[in-house]
């Protein structure tokens, strides 16, 4: 199965859900790296450089230590200069079959961006 989740969107009620979604990929969050403003997270700890969890997470559980680090980590480019509004918000992108070429066992990637809002 070949399951891909791209998703923008605010608040922890929606990350909680996103990351249950991801839990019909994988059932458990083992390891998580920070890398270029990008919450890394693993389904194994064998992956390369990463930081083992305390314990095996599952993705409610996930979804907590993920806003924590959203909370405490602004987009690390400037706000959009826009005739709208914008906001902080986050981008989760998860797949089945790995998210990033060079990163064995990882499955979600999770970043803060800029929200842009209509008038």
């Amino acid at each position: 199965m070949n399951t891909t989740i791209k998703l923008a969107m605010t608040g922890f009620d929606n990350l909680k859900v996103a990351m249950q979604l991801t839990g019909q990929i994988f059932k458990r969050v083992e390891a998580y790296k920070v890398k270029d403003n990008t919450m890394i997270l693993y389904w194994s700890d064998k992956g390369k450089n990463v930081q083992k969890l305390p314990y095996p997470m599952t993705p409610d559980q996930a979804a907590q230590f993920v806003w924590g680090w959203l909370e405490n980590t602004p987009p690390d480019y400037s706000e959009p200069d826009t005739d709208g509004s914008t906001g902080e918000a986050w981008e989760l992108y998860a797949r089945s079959w790995g998210v990033l070429d060079d990163e064995q066992y990882a499955y979600i990637k999770v970043r803060p961006i800029w929200f842009i809002y209509g008038k």
